[in-house]
């Protein structure tokens, strides 16, 4: 697989592209008709609303009875899609038609993939954008609150940060 080819550098950006970037926007180029990875649906952004996840980020409200908590949790909602959910983006779960659930920071390549790769280096079963670990480089720790961050490492956004990146999608494709 690639994987042996990416530093761990590289292999720390991609974790948190896909904790808090992967399909948190709008495909610019699926709303133009243009998208490559459209079929099958590979692309690392959301094509329909009932694909977009929120973005996970810690609530820095000091007021707040969860403060330094994540805005929602790993724990899935009884309601399977956001969209169906009754209270939205207010919900404090996550919603599996989005897979807020896997891409979680306390849950994201925390587990092992019991899937080998293919030809082309993806997982087998899951495909490129699999949200578990397939050696113990890619294993991370679970992340459920802003305890569990190491300082100074990877910070998470929080409700007053923007979002930043510095993994290239290229390197996945």
């Amino acid at each position: 697989g690639r994987l042996e080819s990416l530093t761990d550098e590289q292999i720390k950006a991609k974790h948190h592209f896909y904790v808090f970037e992967f399909r948190t926007s709008i495909c610019p180029d699926f709303r133009a008709f243009n998208c490559p990875h459209g079929k099958p649906y590979t692309c690392l952004r959301a094509h329909y609303d009932n694909h977009l996840r929120r973005r996970p980020t810690i609530i820095s409200d000091p007021a707040s009875p969860q403060h330094g908590q994540w805005q929602y949790s790993a724990a899935t909602c009884s309601h399977a899609s956001l969209l169906d959910c009754p209270r939205g983006k207010e919900c404090p779960y996550s919603h599996r038609a989005q897979k807020e659930n896997i891409y979680h920071p306390a849950v994201y390549k925390t587990q092992f993939c019991d899937a080998s790769f293919d030809a082309d280096g993806n997982c087998a079963k899951y495909g490129p954008h699999c949200s578990k670990a397939h050696s113990e480089r890619e294993l991370r720790t679970p992340v459920y609150s802003i305890d569990d961050l190491p300082p100074p490492q990877l910070t998470p956004p929080t409700l007053t940060t923007p979002p930043t990146t510095s993994f290239d999608p290229t390197l996945d494709s």
